[in-house]
């Protein structure tokens, strides 16, 4: 079983007990994958459940995994959503009643971080 396989079962273990909870209906999902551009994006907000579960099932290694375009992607794209839907009001202050939990699971080999230019063998936490 590769990494890849692990992460696949692991979104579909976190799918199966999350729809035992009456909220899962309410619930959407989004799948980016670290493929640049529009192609990325594998299921929208307003995808059904059975194409979330198909792109899950798909994803293949083809590359190095450039993260932090991935994770700037869905971040963009949850903050338009947001934005859409007035969750977010700017200038408009917080408004707690439009609250909209969110949650965001980023799976990975584990591996060293990069992008496009090259692979980044030791992290540095100091500036």
């Amino acid at each position: 079983m590769t990494l890849l396989d692990s992460a696949k079962s692991a979104i579909e273990y976190f799918v199966t007990l999350r729809s035992r909870d009456p909220m899962f209906k309410r619930d959407k999902f989004l799948l980016v994958t670290c493929e640049e551009g529009l192609g990325g994006i594998k299921v929208g907000w307003k995808d059904t459940m059975d194409t979330f579960n198909h792109e899950v099932k798909n994803p293949k290694a083809l590359d190095l995994t450039d993260i932090g375009t991935a994770l700037k992607k869905a971040f963009v794209l949850l903050n338009i959503n947001r934005f859409q839907y007035n969750v977010d009001a700017y200038g408009q202050g917080r408004m707690p009643w439009l609250i909209d939990p969110t949650t965001i699971i980023l799976f990975s080999d584990g591996g060293y971080p990069n992008d496009k230019t090259s692979v980044y063998h030791t992290v540095s936490l100091e500036s």
